[in-house]
């Protein structure tokens, strides 16, 4: 099953407007998601530093560890590609990433200009390294250009969250036939990942389902399940334990899928054997919950009154004392990136906005429950990406 090439030109357009509106000349970014939003690349295995300077008019420069070389040209947008660091026959125009940035803009004019970075990203000790390197510049935070552009997703996009989306109902299907066996969470996990992984090789062979590495050299599997039960469900995200499943858990399915880099999320929560009246009240309140907030899903909202819409019904509930911080946050690039859909979050939702949906509540040692759906803001009202059976799951 084909999927579309992401346009990262049309992306820098967009950026490179709202640069020339900020007054300013040139970006320095650091951040895998920024830098693949923008050149189309994506190392996968973040062990050396790379940066992309964007100009207010114009094409970019990548910059990247010469070990990264056939990587960056065969997969990036941009034709400018400068490598920094020794390896093999590469021809580096310095030996470290900073020196190379510094040589980048001289070449650029731009050895006095006002420079946007990622202050939320960039770590105080590379942030003074880049500000030695760059002394005549001025360097002004620019980290809100980048969420705002990148939280309105194209049709492209969108068709890459909708694949991560199949490959999250799949895996989540094979969660709900193996639960009720009563196996272990590493066992429903293991399942889930399966499915997932057959069908990505039967429908989409031709796809790299990835998401971004640390700057340590990690990855992050893009074909993601945990399970919690019980008690554990309180951890909120841990790895699937050796815990057999029993009767009277609520169990709390997470899935997390990536194509491209672009994720998808589907969550549900199932009760095995007897539920307490305790159990039974959760799922009645979370799906009230939901059915209230779901209509504030719609363009000229606000992401704090769609929490609103939610949080009334769990105050009239008795648990406002138990409040969920969010109850969901956009989704793309990153798996948990702005805006929020929680209270003082005043962003105005509109359409080609991408959010996880997850009003939830605990109760102790009893678990808690928490159904979370991928879904897009459209003209006139919300879709669901994810379509997983919800509701009240009792597998007795």
């Amino acid at each position: 099953m084909a999927l579309p090439p992401i346009d990262a030109r049309s992306h820098a357009a967009r950026v490179q407007r709202a640069m020339r509106a900020a007054g300013l000349d040139a970006l320095i970014l650091h951040k895998a998601q920024n830098i693949a939003y923008l050149s189309g690349f994506n190392p996968i295995i973040q062990s050396h530093l790379m940066a992309l300077i964007l100009p207010a008019e114009g094409e970019g420069t990548l910059i990247v560890h010469a070990l990264r070389e056939r990587h960056a040209r065969t997969e990036a947008a941009v034709s400018d590609i400068r490598l920094y660091g020794r390896w093999g026959k590469a021809r580096p125009i310095a030996s470290s990433l900073f020196e190379a940035i510094r040589i980048v803009l001289g070449e650029r004019h731009l050895e006095a200009a006002c420079l946007g970075f990622e202050r939320d990203h960039l770590p105080v000790g590379l942030y003074e390294e880049l500000r030695a390197a760059l002394p005549g510049c001025r360097l002004v935070d620019a980290g809100s250009i980048l969420t705002q552009a990148r939280a309105v997703k194209s049709p492209e996009e969108l068709a890459l969250i909708r694949a991560a989306a199949r490959l999250a109902d799949h895996g989540m299907e094979a969660v709900l036939r193996t639960l009720p066996a009563r196996p272990r969470e590493l066992d429903v996990a293991q399942r889930a990942e399966i499915a997932m992984r057959e069908l990505w090789m039967r429908d989409y062979a031709g796809e790299e389902m990835v998401d971004f590495g640390s700057t340590e050299g990690g990855i992050f599997s893009a074909l993601w399940c945990y399970v919690l039960a019980g008690d554990h469900m309180n951890c909120y995200a841990d790895c699937a334990s050796a815990r057999p499943i029993r009767d009277g858990d609520l169990v709390m399915s997470v899935i997390w899928t990536a194509c491209r880099g672009y994720h998808a999320e589907n969550e549900r929560t199932a009760g095995v054997g007897p539920m307490r009246p305790e159990q039974h009240r959760a799922f009645d309140v979370v799906l009230e919950a939901r059915e209230a907030a779901r209509p504030a899903l719609r363009p000229g909202q606000t992401c704090a009154g769609v929490y609103a819409a939610a949080r009334d019904v769990f105050v009239a509930h008795g648990f406002g004392d138990a409040l969920p911080g969010r109850i969901g946050h956009g989704i793309g690039l990153g798996a948990h990136e702005p805006p929020s859909l929680g209270p003082g979050d005043d962003s105005v939702l509109e359409p080609g906005m991408v959010f996880s949906f997850e009003p939830a509540i605990r109760i102790g040692e009893l678990g808690g429950v928490q159904h979370s759906d991928t879904v897009v803001i459209t003209d006139d009202g919300c879709e669901f990406l994810t379509h997983t059976k919800g509701g009240r799951l009792l597998f007795p």
